[in-house]
């Protein structure tokens, strides 16, 4: 990543990257994944894959949703000719869901064969939680875009980024003209800096990304272990310390613990 847009929050961020993509391809599809969550002002609604947060704020953006993890529905897209970048969540907040292996590369390569953009969304799976720096780390890609918020300040102050390469920022801002085609009235405030580079300071003092790794391995053995003992626990799942844990419904009537029962209608267990 060369150069970073700041602006406060990560649907800002998003925001930024979806404009970005557009100018710089010249192109106006954006194609994203089912169940994905990337915010929710109207750029970034465009781009969600939850249909109760879409409902009655139509038209939205030009886009194309896709499968979760399917490069064949990907490569169809891109085969149109059409398509800014491809936005994805290298695991999803929403239920934790970890891309298949082998698909961000795959899609990296034919993105780049398309002369579209790699938009990753790093707000939730970004700066250290899943053990490395950037989620996408995992899968020795790299993103032409990046959007990370949140713990940037460690929660402390609102702030957003866009990464992103330099010859994608060279094209929006161009000329002195155009130095405030897209900018935010508080983005890279002073206090959210400094909140900023205290906390990228704490990732390196305190090996935070690294210790994020050694627990996250710990806590899902651990959790692992469970799911054959208990029925309730249907899969555990994750990186480092972004950890999904699934519940499924009992198949007997003790909710698969002793002492416990599956108290109909509600539907819920109760100590008995």
């Amino acid at each position: 990543m060369d150069r970073a847009y700041f602006g406060n929050s990560g649907t800002e961020a998003v925001e930024a990257a979806l404009k970005f993509a557009r100018y710089a391809t010249g192109r106006r599809r954006i194609v994203y994944c089912d169940h994905a969550f990337h915010g929710l002002t109207a750029g970034s609604l465009s781009v969600n894959g939850a249909k109760e947060f879409r409902r009655g704020f139509d038209p939205l953006l030009p886009d194309t949703v896709i499968p979760f993890g399917d490069i064949d529905r990907l490569r169809h897209e891109l085969a149109k000719g059409d398509v800014a970048g491809f936005l994805i969540e290298p695991i999803q907040g929403k239920g934790v869901a970890v891309s298949p292996p082998g698909f961000l590369p795959a899609a990296a390569e034919l993105l780049a064969s398309h002369k579209a953009l790699l938009i990753a969304d790093e707000v939730q799976c970004g700066l250290g939680r899943t053990g490395d720096f950037y989620a996408y780390d995992h899968e020795s890609v790299q993103p032409d875009l990046v959007a990370v918020a949140k713990a940037l300040s460690g929660g402390y102050v609102p702030v957003g980024a866009t990464l992103g390469r330099d010859w994608i920022f060279q094209k929006v801002y161009s000329s002195m003209d155009r130095v405030l085609v897209h900018d935010s009235t508080f983005g890279s405030n002073a206090q959210a800096m400094a909140a900023g580079l205290a906390t990228l300071q704490v990732f390196e003092q305190d090996a935070v990304v690294a210790n994020a790794r050694k627990m996250g391995d710990l806590l899902q053995s651990r959790l692992t272990e469970l799911v054959d003992r208990y029925e309730l626990l249907a899969d555990v799942r994750g990186r480092g310390l972004m950890i999904g844990i699934e519940f499924g419904r009992p198949r007997r009537g003790d909710c698969g613990r002793r002492g416990w029962r599956y108290r109909r209608p509600a539907k819920a267990c109760s100590r008995s």
